[in-house]
Parts: structure tokens; C-alpha cells; sequence
């Protein structure tokens, strides 16, 4: 039996693999998430996605090499700028305030690595569009939803109360929620993960 491991802190991506009844175990990734993207600031959003992906795969590897290890991330682009995660309420107000009435683009890598190798690789996008939202449909959403504001780079949590925001979404969804469960399912079946 082949041994899974998620190299993630997303509470998304574990719901995600537990209602598909894939067992796994997680470990958080040693990565240094901001320097990386510093570093690779002048690659395209998918490139930096995919690479993060990796790096969080190969760290956690080294330390179970026997194990499949699957990493993921995910880039935001608003006007041909990738966003990052609000640190305060005041920036995750001035981020949706930016994308209301707009289109970004989220771009969701996932990895696969055993033995310190990558072993196997995908990248998704999905386009969304926000409806016109007033500062006072923002102020409301950011106050109710401090965990989404926070947590999610585009600060909303599509399958809770961010749907609310939107007017038109183009793409698959569990690319949108971090994580392409299609392709990761069929990759871990040709690497002999059981599946129920």
C-alpha cells in the first residue's frame, strides 16, 4: 500500500481529499512561501504556482521519501498582477474593492514527488468575475469572514459565503479551491494510491 501525504496547511485541501475518501496524512512544508515568490516575481503566475508546488512536494520528500507526496499552490492575477494574501482588514477591503466589477485569474498547480523526486505535475486556470460591490457589501463581508479575508489570496472562500461576490465563474471548481481533484486523482491512481 502506497503511502499519501498532503505537504499543506490548507484547511480546503484536506476537506477536499477526506470527502473523497482518500486517506493521507499531512505535514506542513518548510517553505518560505513569500521569499520564493520574490524570487520568482518576473515568472508568469502559473510558473510560480507550479514551482511552489514542487518545492512543497520535495520538502516533505526528503523527509518521507517512501511516501507519494502531493503539494499544491495557487497565484491571483488581478490586471496582470499577482495578489497576495491580506496581512489586515483594511487590505483585504482594498483588495476587493480592486477586484469588484472584475476579472482575475486564479492558477492552481498541484505536484506529486517520492523518493526526493518530482514525479509528476498539472496546472489549471479558472476565470472568475466579481460583481459591482458597494464599500458597505465589502465592509460586511470582511468583517464576517476573517478566516477567508485572511487565508485566501483573492480573500474569499467560494464554497462558503464568497459565492456571493461573484456574477460569473468559468473553470473547474476544485481548481478554484486550490486543489484539481479530477487530474490529482487519475495521476494518483496510475502511481497506485488506492482509491475506495
Amino acid at each position: 500500500m502506497t503511502a499519501l501525504v498532503l505537504a499543506s496547511t490548507s484547511g480546503t485541501r484536506r476537506r477536499l481529499l477526506q470527502a473523497a475518501c482518500i486517506s493521507f496524512e499531512t505535514i506542513a512544508p518548510d517553505v518560505d512561501e513569500n521569499n520564493l515568490r520574490q524570487k520568482w516575481q518576473d515568472q508568469p503566475a502559473e510558473t510560480i504556482a507550479a514551482k511552489l508546488a514542487e518545492e512543497k512536494a520535495l520538502t516533505v520528500s526528503a523527509l518521507v521519501p517512501s511516501a507519494i507526496v502531493i503539494g499544491a499552490d495557487q497565484t491571483l492575477i488581478l490586471n496582470n498582477t499577482i495578489l497576495n494574501k491580506s496581512m489586515t482588514e483594511a487590505e483585504a477591503f482594498a483588495t476587493l474593492k480592486n477586484m469588484s466589477g472584475r476579472e482575475h485569474m486564479l492558477q492552481s498547480a498541484v505536484t506529486l514527488a517520492k523518493d526526493g523526486k518530482s514525479i509528476w505535475s498539472y496546472v489549471d486556470e479558472a476565470r472568475l468575475t466579481m460583481r459591482d460591490l458597494s464599500d458597505t457589501e465589502i465592509t460586511d463581508y470582511v468583517r464576517a469572514e476573517p478566516e477567508a479575508t485572511m487565508n485566501a489570496v483573492g480573500g474569499y472562500y467560494l464554497e462558503g459565503r464568497g459565492i456571493q461576490l461573484f456574477e460569473r465563474i468559468e473553470g473547474d471548481y476544485f481548481t478554484i479551491l486550490g486543489l484539481p481533484m479530477l487530474a490529482l486523482i487519475t495521476a494518483l491512481r496510475r502511481f497506485g494510491v488506492p482509491m475506495v
